[in-house]
């Protein structure tokens, strides 16, 4: 059977649910391909006098108040200049077509019914890509399970499908997040982050930043603090340790769709090295036998 593990009847998507995520996670993921794109080109270029000079001079992508000075201006600086521009077009062009598309896309994936995460983890997901550290970032715990299963084809379980993330995630970041970057994300209205830095590597607190009970409000609150006070006081001594395994760790890459619609492109680890690093950072996914009924589908069996 292919749920070998369990009592779990496999169930797949339909055939038109199926086609739709195979479509919408394509246009996505080349989505995502052309801002990163962008977001390597650099930001605007121009000519900067100084004194009796001309320079030629870019801002940073993520922080407009840094500038680099490429040359003053000649023929080679005067061809950059073109060349960067003519890319920078073509670029944006194709972004604003894909992103009419995805659009129009996710609105169908609603209609399907083509996923089941929550939209406070896409927009996290979405915040950290904008950022440029959603390639260097692993996400832990329940998230990760949505990914997993969005590869799969298969109905994901009850306990994924129907409770709601309302909580914590952890994402951990292999490299340390300036400062810069932190404070942007604090001025993020959908989600608050709290960062545990080391000396070459952070892990994110996500809090969603949904409504709940006071007595849900309480109780979020205690373990927040706890798992604050166990990343600062006992794991961030070993955080650079954790990072250099998990650069070795093999990574899995998925578009997950949340219930509304909405897509963001998640990196985690193999499903099979999800619960060690769980444990090491204090977080637990939502239900134990999610990930084993996933570990027991075909594809993700060791050879």
């Amino acid at each position: 059977t292919l749920f070998g593990n369990t009592n779990m009847e496999a169930q797949h998507l339909s055939n038109t649910t199926t086609k739709q995520v195979i479509d919408s996670t394509r246009a996505f993921r080349e989505l995502v391909a052309v801002r990163r794109n962008l977001q390597k080109l650099g930001g605007s270029m121009y000519w900067k006098p100084s004194g009796h000079y001309v320079y030629l001079a870019q801002r940073s992508y993520h922080d407009s108040q840094k500038v680099v000075h490429l040359g003053l201006r000649s023929a080679e600086t005067e061809r950059i200049f073109e060349e960067f521009e003519a890319e920078r077009a073509k670029l944006q062009q194709r972004e604003k077509a894909l992103s009419e598309r995805i659009a129009i896309y996710e609105r169908m994936n609603k209609a399907v019914r083509a996923g089941t995460a929550s939209t406070q983890v896409i927009e996290a997901i979405n915040l950290l890509e904008g950022l440029g550290i959603s390639d260097d970032s692993r996400w832990l715990g329940t998230p990760a399970l949505h990914a997993y299963w969005q590869s799969t084809g298969y109905e994901p379980p009850k306990v994924l499908k129907e409770r709601e993330e309302v909580g914590y995630f952890l994402v951990f970041v292999m490299h340390k997040l300036e400062a810069q970057t932190i404070l942007k994300l604090k001025r993020s209205k959908a989600v608050t982050h709290y960062a545990v830095s080391s000396e070459h590597s952070s892990v994110l607190i996500i809090k969603s930043a949904k409504e709940s009970r006071d007595e849900e409000k309480q109780a979020l609150q205690r373990t927040h603090d706890a798992l604050v006070a166990y990343l600062q006081k006992t794991a961030r001594q070993f955080l650079d340790v954790l990072s250099e395994e998990l650069s070795q760790t093999p990574a899995f890459e998925q578009v997950v769709i949340s219930k509304t619609g909405k897509m963001g492109l998640m990196k985690t680890v193999e499903p099979h090295c999800l619960g060690a690093f769980n444990t090491l950072l204090g977080v637990d996914t939502i239900d134990q036998g999610a990930l084993s009924d996933l570990l027991s589908i075909s594809r993700f069996q060791h050879k």
